[in-house]
């Protein structure tokens, strides 16, 4: 699901964060995170009690990045965005102090409808500040594109425009190199709609930049996707995306690329996915594994399960990472 799932700075090669949905109705958001001794920690129970608790009226999925705020000589913040009631609510935690409970700031919008995605990018209000976040919100079947300018000491989001008004899913957004030479790189947007999983993108070097749709990317997408540009060819766009019947129970998790112009489909992770995934380029392995997170099981026994792909090796195949954690028989979980 869209970035709910980072490597950060802290550890070498680099530690998984992760945040997801434990408990009833409503839900509480919790920190997981897994160092380089691959055990995933704190357990959900214990996070759920500890500074590792996020927000405790959950109602979709969160959303994490690590930004370039925070203390000189420290890691970046995290920063978090989760649905409470039809507020997007912005939650950050100061990793000067990694045991320093998260702190809520401001929503980004109060009619939100769904889960969001968001980045940090180049573009800046001025020359000194930090790079501007960018979120893309479902409101309703609006997929929205906010913005906020870290140079303005308020911190104010601000909508600029719809990207879709078919949307069916969450979006998932990130920065790509692509764009006119000296260009900041375009924004590439993935997104389910009726007629299957459709990409946009926003050329940032115009003045007035607007959204364009290119291609439908798969007719079988049952859900929103996960996009990343990894260093594989040009800078190739990957993705990873539910497909199936909408009323089968399980469902198959499968890896698109895009290296020119062609989305090509090449083999399922999974084919027992209950929800979406999300999938990034760690720094394990040389030039980079593929690291996806997905829901599995059945109803009543679901559990996170972590899947790789060395990327050095031919042909790559994906690999079960094991489990990232399970969930008790009544939680509320990310699928």
């Amino acid at each position: 699901m869209a970035n709910r799932f980072i490597e950060s700075t802290f550890g070498t090669p680099g530690n998984f964060e992760l945040v997801t949905r434990d408990g009833g109705n409503p839900a509480k958001l919790v920190h997981l995170w897994r160092g380089s001794d691959f055990v995933w920690q704190p357990e959900l129970s214990q996070a759920a009690n500890s500074s590792d608790l996020i927000s405790s009226n959950a109602g979709s999925p969160g959303a994490i990045i690590q930004s370039s705020f925070g203390t000189p000589d420290h890691p970046g913040n995290f920063e978090v965005l989760v649905l409470e009631g039809t507020d997007l609510v912005h939650y950050y935690r100061d990793n000067s102090n990694p045991s320093s409970n998260w702190q809520r700031t401001r929503a980004v919008s109060d009619k939100a409808t769904g889960a969001a995605s968001f980045i940090q990018s180049n573009l800046k209000g001025n020359s000194d500040a930090p790079g501007n976040f960018e979120a893309v919100v479902l409101e309703g079947a609006n997929l929205v594109h906010y913005y906020r300018d870290n140079s303005i000491p308020e911190y104010p989001w601000i909508s600029t425009s719809v990207i879709t008004s078919q949307a069916r899913s969450p979006g998932c957004i990130i920065q790509s190199n692509l764009g006119p030479p000296g260009s900041p790189g375009n924004f590439e947007v993935v997104v389910l709609e009726p007629g299957g999983l459709v990409h946009y993108f926003r050329d940032n070097s115009t003045q007035d930049p607007q959204w364009n749709r290119t291609t439908v990317i798969s007719t079988e997408a049952a859900s929103s996707a996960s996009i990343i540009q990894s260093n594989l060819g040009p800078g190739n766009l990957e993705l990873v995306v539910l497909e199936g019947e909408a009323l089968s129970e399980q469902k198959s998790l499968v890896h698109y690329y895009r290296s020119n112009d062609t989305w090509i489909r090449t083999v399922t992770i999974s084919p027992q996915s209950q929800g979406p995934a999300c999938l990034i380029q760690s720094r394990y392995g040389t030039p980079g594994n593929f690291e996806v997170v997905v829901l599995e099981g059945v109803k009543g026994a679901h559990a996170l399960i972590h899947y790789w792909r060395d990327n050095g090796v031919e042909p790559p195949q994906w690999q079960s990472g094991g489990v990232v954690t399970q969930f008790p028989f009544d939680s509320v979980n990310d699928g």
